[in-house]
């Protein structure tokens, strides 16, 4: 017995292999579906995988042991178990898949024209990174979409009736959608009709799109042959722009860069809150004195949070230092405090201020530990900004509690 197994995950419980089997002295091997294994049992297999050797030096697994991408071929469903012989080429794409081992499924396919240059793991461990030479797998496609209309035309231009089995009763095939093809309602294009509509179909049955209908369109720059006198100038390196609307959550370092900042600002404001603790206990308090605090503290944040390795692009970070002031200032999270402890007081008929406080904070600390998680899974910044703003809020509930607990022992 044949097979292609990848790398065992991290802790050894989960392996993910494809076996191939010989059917005695025919000669004839038959492969079986892809299947992820626990220990000697089989937790899911899937029926549309051919699975490929993946390169070695590739960390298949994610830190966390909870994903693993692959790199298959995908023919339709249903495909295995069968003959290595008789699997449909033509049918075939290759691509590069994401398993979730807690979802028992694959959450994510990228359709590729050749083996990538290589594949890592984003930093959170959610999504696979694929280097690839994109130049060379497009003109792989191109000879390949070319190819494929160029049977589709001598099909079109052979004669005789149409059989069972013909490509022109296949909706996978180019011929499928030639045959009905008319330039006065379909374009003058009938490549890119007959992938269009075969595009439309394979989404509808959730099969993997092998191109698109401008893949024949040229969009390099034509090459001028220079002068013989002259050397051709050197080609600069081509340098990927990072794209404004990606987000990727802080590296290892950078967080450990920002615990250090943000123990600093804990312990500054922890020091102002008591000083304004202990005047509220011994004067009434005001307005001015409030707005004085708040502002002292708002300005040190600013300050200190200087060389802060931040995700998000700066002016979003001040405005939502502005969100916490103005929700502080306007007292609004000092009203929601005062309205939890009455409701607590009336259902239990005496107050109980000090562990409110406690459990309130508590929650709130939750929430929002919650509220980063989800934000370090998003993958576009507009999405990671939503999350983004529960900071400023929970931040102002928090000292909302604070002020209304000190100045209950007034």
């Amino acid at each position: 017995m044949q097979t292609v197994t990848y790398k065992p995950s991290p802790d050894g419980a989960f392996l993910l292999s494809q076996r191939k089997r010989g059917l005695g002295e025919s000669g004839l091997v038959e492969v079986l579906p892809m299947a992820l294994f626990r220990g000697d049992d089989d937790l899911v297999s899937f029926d549309e995988y051919l699975l490929l050797p993946c390169n070695y030096g590739w960390d298949c697994w994610n830190p966390q042991g909870t994903r693993c991408f692959f790199l298959a071929m995908r023919y339709p469903k249903g495909t295995f178990p069968a003959l290595e012989m008789d699997l449909p080429e033509d049918k075939a794409v290759m691509v590069l898949s994401v398993l979730d081992v807690t979802e028992l499924k694959v959450i994510h396919e990228t359709v590729l024209g050749m083996e990538p240059l290589s594949v890592s793991w984003n930093p959170t461990g959610e999504w696979a990174v694929i280097m690839r030479d994109e130049q060379k797998e497009r003109e792989f496609l191109r000879s390949r979409a070319r190819s494929e209309y160029d049977q589709a035309v001598s099909y079109m231009r052979s004669t005789g009736a149409v059989q069972q089995d013909d490509p022109a009763n296949d909706p996978a095939r180019l011929e499928h959608y030639l045959m009905n093809y008319d330039e006065r309602y379909c374009g003058p294009d009938p490549f890119a009709y007959a992938v269009r509509q075969r595009n439309l179909y394979l989404k509808a049955q959730e099969m993997a799109i092998p191109y698109d209908e401008h893949i024949l369109e040229k969009t390099e720059p034509e090459k001028v042959t220079p002068p013989p006198e002259q050397e051709p100038p050197a080609e600069p390196e081509a340098v990927a722009e990072p794209d404004p609307d990606a987000f990727h959550a802080p590296t290892k370092e950078e967080r450990a860069h920002n615990r250090g900042i943000l123990f600093g600002v804990a312990v500054f404001i922890v020091v102002i809150l008591l000083v304004f603790a202990i005047f509220m206990v011994q004067t009434t308090g005001s307005a001015s004195f409030l707005a004085a605090a708040v502002g002292t503290i708002g300005a040190t944040i600013v300050r200190i949070t200087a060389g802060w390795k931040r995700v998000f692009p700066r002016k979003y970070n001040i405005a939502r230092i502005w969100v916490f002031l103005g929700l502080t200032i306007s007292t609004l999270p000092y009203q929601a405090a005062r309205g939890v402890n009455y409701l607590v007081t009336r259902a239990v008929g005496e107050p109980h201020h000090g562990w409110v406080f406690v459990i309130s904070t508590i929650c709130i600390l939750w929430v929002w530990a919650f509220c980063v998680l989800r934000r370090n899974a998003c993958s576009s910044l507009s999405e990671a900004k939503r999350w983004g703003w529960t900071t400023p809020v929970l931040a102002a509930l928090i000292v909302g509690f604070f002020i209304f607990t000190t100045s209950t022992f007034q």
